[in-house]
Order: C-alpha cells, then sequence, then structure tokens
C-alpha cells in the first residue's frame, strides 16, 4: 500500500510507534543512573524490585515526582536514591488496592440496585412499547453474549461488567427515568451531577487501576484505549472513591500524589509554552 511505512500512513503522526530497544535488568540500572540521575545502594536488590514490579510503571510512576525540568521533551533529574522511587511507587500501589476494594463494593450495590429497579420497569408495564424494545436491546449489549430476550432480567442485569452496566443506567437517564437512576445513585453524592460524565469516568479509573496503571499516570496522562478525560474529572474520581471507606493512609498518600501530578503538569505546560 502507498504512503504507509511501519504501519502509519505519510503524514498521519497519531499512528506513530516510538520504538524502545529491549534492555536487560542490568542495562535498567545503568540507564536509570545515567539519565535519571538515581543512585543505587544493593543493586541487586534493585534488579528484583523491577523484575517484580515492572520497569514501566515504577520509573513511568517516579518519574511525576522527580522530573524537575522539561526541555525539548527531555525529563531532567535531580540525584535520588532509588528507595524513593520504591517507596513512592508502593504509595500509589496502595492507593490503588484501596481504590480497588471501594471500586468493587461500589460496583456491587449500582449492579444489585439497577437489576432490581430495571427488572420492575420491564415487569410493571409502564414502559412503552418502543421503550420496551429499546431497553431490551439496550441491555442485549452489542454481542448479547447472555442470550437475553426480555425475561429473566435480574439474571442477565447481574452478569454485566460495569462498563456494559453504565449503558443501562445511561439509557435511563436519557429515556428520562430519572427516578430510578436518582435510587440507583443514592448515597453517592459525586454521581448526582455531570451523571453520564462520572460514570464514563469511572469506567477509566476501573479499567486503569484493574490494569495496574499507575494513579500518578492515571491522574496526568488520564487514558487508556483512546479515552480521554480532564484532569480535574479524573482527580474527583479519584477522591470520591477514595472516600468510600475511611483509610487516613490511603487519604495522606492520595493528598502526595495529586500534589505531585499538578507539579508535572504544570512543568509540562511550562516546556509546551516555551517551546
Amino acid at each position: 500500500m502507498r504512503g504507509v511505512r511501519n504501519g502509519k500512513s505519510k503524514g498521519d503522526k497519531s499512528m506513530e510507534i516510538k520504538i524502545k530497544s529491549f534492555k536487560t535488568l542490568d542495562e535498567q540500572l545503568n540507564y536509570l543512573m545515567t539519565h535519571k540521575n538515581v543512585v543505587f545502594e544493593q543493586t541487586e536488590d534493585a534488579k528484583k524490585v523491577l523484575f517484580d514490579n515492572n520497569y514501566y510503571n515504577l520509573i513511568a510512576c517516579g518519574k511525576i515526582k522527580f522530573t524537575r525540568e522539561i526541555n525539548e521533551q527531555k525529563h531532567s533529574y535531580g540525584a535520588s536514591d532509588f528507595k524513593d522511587w520504591k517507596t513512592y511507587f508502593e504509595k500509589d500501589c496502595q492507593l490503588n488496592e484501596h481504590l480497588m476494594v471501594n471500586i468493587l463494593s461500589f460496583e456491587r450495590v449500582i449492579n444489585s440496585r439497577t437489576a432490581y429497579l430495571v427488572s420492575g420497569l420491564m415487569a410493571n408495564g409502564n414502559l412503552s412499547g418502543a421503550e420496551q424494545i429499546s431497553l431490551v436491546h439496550t441491555i442485549q449489549g452489542k454481542y448479547n453474549y447472555t442470550g437475553y430476550k426480555g425475561i429473566n432480567t435480574w439474571e442477565h442485569i447481574t452478569k454485566k461488567t460495569f462498563g456494559e452496566l453504565r449503558h443501562i443506567i445511561k439509557w435511563l437517564w436519557r429515556n428520562e427515568k430519572l427516578d430510578t437512576v436518582k435510587q440507583i445513585v443514592e448515597g453517592y453524592p459525586f454521581l448526582k451531577t455531570h451523571t453520564l460524565k462520572m460514570l464514563d469516568e469511572l469506567v477509566n479509573l476501573r479499567n486503569n487501576s484493574f490494569h495496574f496503571r499507575p494513579i500518578n499516570i492515571y491522574l496526568v496522562y488520564g487514558n487508556i484505549r483512546g479515552y480521554h478525560s480532564q484532569y480535574k474529572t479524573r482527580k474527583r474520581i479519584v477522591e470520591a472513591m477514595c472516600f468510600q471507606t475511611p483509610c487516613e493512609k490511603a487519604k495522606s498518600y492520595m493528598v502526595e500524589i495529586f500534589r505531585n501530578t499538578k507539579r508535572f503538569i504544570d512543568i509540562k505546560k511550562q516546556s509546551i509554552s516555551i517551546d
């Protein structure tokens, strides 16, 4: 095919792929020393940390905290100890684990409420014929892998992922079943305004968290599979999920991460304005 090189069309920068060569653990350590000014006390321990935790996740997370300047897309760093990068990454992981527990609890509640209330709507005859057909199609989803045909609604909704479930809640909202939506989100005040946007962002946060993407990276770049969102929205949803259950340690980590991600974003903006 003409005009295509390395899998991208001529002039299509969105499809450019930056190729990075594989580095052994020893090469990773050397790169960190020479390019990121990282100091190691125990290199063998450091190699085990990188082997067990993924170089990209740990270093991309620490980059948010330890970058001092960005010039022509290159990040510069002050001298730092690898153990500090490890400690900061561990804080991110612990906050992420706290969020995961709360997200799962939230999903369980929302799924149960939606299954019950939508089953009632389907059974009580208050939907028009067109609405019922439309709602059946929404519950079926793109592939209808549960074989739903308008009966046993509770069972089929219970099997939905949260990403699929939000489309049912969106249907309720767009078809003015607002009392039902209100009952579903009762007790979650962050969902009372910008409901549909918040539902999308919850899916985004969930996907990031359960794919082990650091919260630092989610907050700064905020996308997975092409989904983009604003920093204020991402920050709000992390905060909302963190506060579902009290945990002072998770809260302190979140505040530190918010401070570092905001500082890093400001550095990025400053580098762009200079360019």
